[in-house]
């Protein structure tokens, strides 16, 4: 079971910086993530903000490794000989089984990084964001504040655009190959989507 661990908590000029870790209790002096926030100690509640911050953190990585596991396994699970249906060659066998490695693999890199709870939050946060900008009552200021928390999800919407892009493009490679060497041959890479990430956290776009 995974546990959150204090690692340490230190004056760095006006501020406290605290670093955390996640351990797993069965080996709990392996670092497995790492998990920062700093506080100015002058102003009220602000370490106790903090904290919350660092818990906050660790909870969506937790959740990130739970869905990852489930993913892996999924994963794992394929194979040419457990698709169901009834193909007309094996390089129509072979496509499928692809496909779903291709589909599985996609999750998989989204939901490290976006896990299904995130993503439902932040079709709930713009959906509000939505009715409040359409409230005539709505402050200048307030506006404001709400546009810059809908270009972050925007900034989200875009990255996943892309990761979706390259995976229908993959897809398409795997579909129009004629052989079954060609099929085995595409491969795909998520790492280069991870500079683009605009990290977009629940924590920015609420009050």
């Amino acid at each position: 079971m995974y546990r959150l661990k204090l690692l340490r908590c230190s004056p760095q000029g006006q501020m406290v910086h605290i670093r955390a870790a996640a351990v797993d209790d069965t080996a709990p002096e392996v670092v497995l993530h790492e998990f920062s926030a700093s506080y100015d100690p002058k102003r009220p509640d602000a370490r106790l903000a903090a904290i919350q911050n660092i818990e906050a953190q660790f909870y969506a990585w937790v959740e990130a490794q739970a869905a990852r596991s489930v993913l892996e396994e999924e994963l794992s699970a394929i194979s040419e000989d457990s698709l169901p249906g009834t193909f007309t060659s094996d390089l129509e066998r072979l496509k499928e089984a692809r496909v779903r490695e291709l589909e599985w693999a996609t999750q998989l890199y989204v939901c490290r990084r976006y896990p299904w709870t995130r993503q439902v939050s932040f079709l709930r946060i713009a959906h509000d964001i939505d009715e409040e900008l359409a409230d005539p009552n709505s402050t200048d200021d307030r506006r404001a504040v709400l546009e810059t928390r809908m270009a972050r999800l925007k900034d989200l919407e875009a990255w996943l655009d892309s990761v979706l892009d390259y995976h229908y493009q993959k897809d398409a490679e795997i579909r129009n190959a004629t052989t079954e060497e060609e099929v085995k041959a595409i491969s795909w890479d998520f790492s280069q989507f991870d500079a683009t990430d605009p990290q977009v956290r629940i924590r920015e776009l609420r009050d």
